[in-house]
């Protein structure tokens, strides 16, 4: 795996409440976000930067598949093309 999306594993990690991990399907949805941000790192995590540290919030109690917030991602990726 290269630096830039380690880079990206290690932000979206780094959001999530203690003992929460990446699941196999969140590794799957990730890689269509950086294909859709067609590897541009700095405009993918503004993205994510923007949704996801709300969408761990109100799901603190629960899992938390990023499938919950996936199409709404991948619109705001397509909107910063």
């Amino acid at each position: 795996m290269d630096t830039e999306k380690e880079t990206l594993l290690l932000y979206i990690e780094s959001l999530l409440p203690r003992g929460f991990s990446i699941s196999y399907e969140d590794y799957s949805i990730i890689e269509r976000w950086w294909a859709l941000g067609e590897a541009d790192l700095p405009r993918i995590l503004l993205v994510l930067s923007e949704i996801l540290p709300s969408y761990f919030q109100q799901k603190k109690s629960r899992m938390m598949p990023l499938r919950g917030v996936e199409k709404k991602i991948s619109q705001a990726l397509l909107r910063h093309l």
